[in-house]
């Protein structure tokens, strides 16, 4: 078969692109987060030099990314579990750098143990399986775990929502807390365990125009307590919330888990 020059120059470009894509993969850096026997730690908070938080998958895996040869700082929490802080020297190759988080000890009386291997409330929930797909870019929500929960050590629901981008707390004019979304006052939807919290007037579109009342907003700080709080996440807007996600919410919505930190 002859190629013309056309045909040639595409299959260079398609080679090229492939190659390319191959080698990104390949210099793909990475933490592992383990026990000390080895046994992987699933959903692990891990940040770098204090970025975004990421979550380790069910290998104990997270990516760090390409990037050039530097020194980063790493925390990783899961609870339960001795805490890691410290600094990492990444090559410019791909590389995996194992983390060994120790458990915690504690000190209990005799007792029978029955092994319980049932899953937590978040990863029921789908919590866990969204926050992954978040990371490869499936979805743009903000999830906070319960290690970042326990470690910014909050009073309230409203300070914790107040650190994440893209919505802000304003109040009723009775003074009460409302999470609305980015510079409007448009009330994000407020959903507890899959439910929708409707405010006092119900859910139906509310008249917002004169401003957030008691009546037409949800007091988000009323509603549920920051200790019965397992895990939080935010779609900013309400066109990119999860299909199982079946609520009246066009201004993004904040979703919260209840149930134990602790596995």
């Amino acid at each position: 078969m002859r190629f013309t020059p056309f045909c040639i120059n595409t299959i260079g470009v398609v080679a090229a692109v492939a190659f390319a894509a191959s080698a990104a993969g390949a210099q793909d850096r990475a933490l592992r987060v383990t026990s000390p026997d080895s046994e992987p730690i699933a959903y692990a908070f891990v940040q770098a030099n204090g970025g975004r938080a990421m979550l380790t998958d069910e290998n104990g895996r997270v990516s760090i990314g390409a990037g050039k040869k530097q020194t980063l700082t790493i925390e990783v929490r899961r609870i339960g579990y001795t805490p890691y802080y410290g600094k990492v020297d990444f090559p410019d190759t791909a590389i995996t750098i194992p983390i060994i988080l120790p458990s915690i000890a504690q000190q209990l009386s005799s007792v029978k143990v029955t092994a319980d291997k049932s899953k937590s409330p978040l990863e029921r929930s789908g919590f866990y399986r969204r926050w992954l797909d978040g990371q490869k870019g499936v979805t743009s929500a903000a999830f906070i775990g319960p290690e970042e929960i326990e470690k910014k050590n909050e009073a309230r629901v409203s300070t914790i929502l107040g650190s994440v981008n893209g919505i802000r707390i304003t109040r009723t004019s009775n003074g009460n807390n409302v999470v609305v979304s980015g510079t409007s006052s448009c009330g994000m939807a407020v959903i507890i365990d899959g439910r929708q919290v409707c405010p006092n007037a119900g859910c139906r579109i509310l008249d917002t125009s004169a401003g957030m009342t008691d009546m037409n907003s949800v007091l988000i700080d009323q509603v549920i307590d920051l200790s019965a709080i397992a895990g939080i996440e935010v779609y900013r807007r309400g066109g990119n919330m999860p299909s199982d996600f079946h609520v009246d919410g066009e201004c993004g919505a904040v979703a919260l888990w209840t149930g134990s930190r602790r596995r």
